[in-house]
């Protein structure tokens, strides 16, 4: 939600205590914030210790090469996919 910048964990404090176990937060709504101001943009060198999803590239669109990009993008991350990664 828009409103949700700068206040992260008090409102997923507040989801938990409603029984909410999964959240998605996302850099969109960010005020124009740059993302390496709000953090590392690489989440998959240390997004393990926060959470157990999160994305690492854009969007992919319905195309081979879109899909193929994606692959060649990850690659670098390889060694940091593994369960609960």
């Amino acid at each position: 939600m828009p409103d949700s910048l700068g206040h992260e964990q008090k409102d997923a404090e507040t989801f938990a205590s409603w029984g909410i176990d999964y959240l998605k937060y996302d850099n969109c709504n960010n005020g124009d914030l740059k993302p390496m101001k709000r953090g590392d943009m690489h989440s998959a060198l240390w997004a393990d210790k926060l959470g157990n999803s999160w994305r690492t590239i854009m969007d992919i669109n319905d195309s081979w090469e879109s899909m193929v990009s994606r692959v060649d993008q990850n690659e670098v991350y390889a060694e940091h996919a593994r369960p609960g990664s």
